[in-house]
């Protein structure tokens, strides 16, 4: 079931016809609580919780809701306003910092800093350098930002989801990894990404998020060109002025014509006007939240062997071993990272990032910096250096060892080997023989 938000005026003088379901979505004002919300299981293992079973964690917010739509139309705004009126986790959007600021020192240490002494070629590329090069295929790496964005997104709603299970607390997500090739397509049409490197995105994408559910409930922004033009003129950022109309004009057209109907095989798709509510004036956003209140999110009386709606959250919550598995499937990110690395970027592809040889340079300005022999914070008892250990975030890493963890995993790793619980050790993958 798809239907859009109108204007105030007219929704609230009209009826829709709807009916409160027994599991919908709850406000925050009507004294939803999560009992589970301090339960630390981020630092805990998911096999040993076995006695902690899920069904007393989850609720009716225990939902997954993506934030959709164009750039620069009040999406970050109105997933946060949203998340606090429903009582949710908002999960913020992925950007450069993500990816190119090691949070294991204080402050951060900023990859992008090399840039100032490295060739163009061998720069860490950047969403500025997408937009202000005169021809990114040529001169940038666009597929692999694009490749890193897409990766950080996944970990996101990958974690969410373990959030879910563990805590029963729901998440608002500003724009899923589901929507990758909306921007492929975008990238492509525009000169911003070749045809090959757009197949190759859509391949990736496909191969790695089947091991994802799809969200509860997907919330398209529709707005007008001209607001996303007006709104990146009032930012008054330098290269966003590369944003052209046509990519956002493109953006809007596949959104539009391909994203949504597709979603609504797997989820609940609801439209609304950006015109036509103020995301800043917390009656409109909870006027929102009330009418998303009255969509069925749990479609209990769909066939599992035939109906698509919420097939994966129905089979996860379809008894308490599935809640169980569930649980334990989302509390360890191996899966999702296995996914993620599985599928290299063919070689015959530049805009996907460095040869080996081009690697190797990065690798020998990175070895020059003291900071990057430091013991490891993050996993101290592999014996491996900060560089050893953090480099793997690159995505070319000419290095013998990488480590397909993340900051979470190698956490938990090392907790346990402290205490002499945790006796399997990383395994390294060989990338030079």
């Amino acid at each position: 079931m798809s239907f859009a938000l109108l204007r105030p005026g007219i929704l609230r003088s009209c009826s829709l016809g709807f009916t409160q379901p027994r599991c919908a979505l709850q406000l925050k004002s009507k004294g939803i609580q999560y009992y589970w919300l301090d339960h630390p299981y981020e630092k805990l293992h998911a096999k040993p919780s076995f006695y902690d079973r899920p069904q007393y964690h989850l609720n009716e917010n225990s939902r997954s809701i993506t934030v959709e739509g164009n750039i620069a139309v009040g999406k970050g705004t109105f997933a946060r306003h949203l998340a606090d009126v429903l009582y949710l986790k908002y999960i913020p959007g992925v950007n450069d910092d993500n990816f190119f600021i090691d949070r294991n020192f204080e402050p951060g240490l900023d990859y992008r800093d090399y840039n100032k002494v490295l060739p163009k070629r061998l720069q860490f590329y950047t969403t500025e350098m997408l937009y202000t090069d005169k021809d990114p295929i040529k001169d940038g790496k666009p597929l692999y930002l694009q490749q890193n964005y897409y990766m950080y997104r996944c970990l996101d709603y990958w974690k969410g989801c373990g959030h879910l299970f563990n805590t029963g607390q729901g998440f608002v997500m500003n724009r899923s990894p589901f929507a990758t090739y909306v921007f492929a397509r975008a990238m492509a049409e525009c000169g911003l990404l070749s045809s090959d490197a757009r197949d190759w995105l859509q391949y990736y994408d496909k191969h790695v998020s089947s091991v994802l559910f799809r969200p509860h409930l997907i919330v398209y922004l529709r707005s007008p060109v001209s607001l996303s033009r007006r709104n990146l003129d009032k930012r008054a950022v330098p290269w966003e002025s590369g944003i052209t109309d046509k990519f956002l004009e493109v953006i809007k057209q596949v959104y539009e014509s391909e994203y949504l109907d597709k979603a609504t095989r797997f989820s609940e798709v609801t439209t609304i006007d950006v015109e036509d509510y103020d995301f800043n004036d917390e009656n409109d956003v909870t006027y929102i939240a009330e009418q998303l209140c009255k969509i069925d999110l749990d479609q209990k009386h769909l066939s599992t062997d035939i109906d698509t709606k919420l097939i994966h959250w129905r089979q996860a919550m379809f008894n308490t071993d599935s809640k169980y598995f569930s649980r334990m499937r989302f509390s360890n990110t191996r899966v999702c990272i296995e996914r993620l690395f599985g599928i290299q970027v063919p070689d015959d592809m530049p805009e996907g990032g460095l040869t080996m040889a081009e690697a190797k340079r990065v690798v020998t300005l990175l070895k020059r910096d003291p900071r990057m022999h430091q013991w490891s914070v993050l996993n101290p008892w592999d014996g491996g250096s900060t560089l050893d250990v953090l480099l793997g975030r690159v995505r070319h890493n000419p290095l013998r060892r990488t480590y397909r963890y993340d900051e979470d995993t190698l956490k938990e790793m090392a907790m346990y080997r402290s205490f002499g619980y945790y006796s399997r050790t990383v395994e390294p993958v060989y990338a030079i023989d």
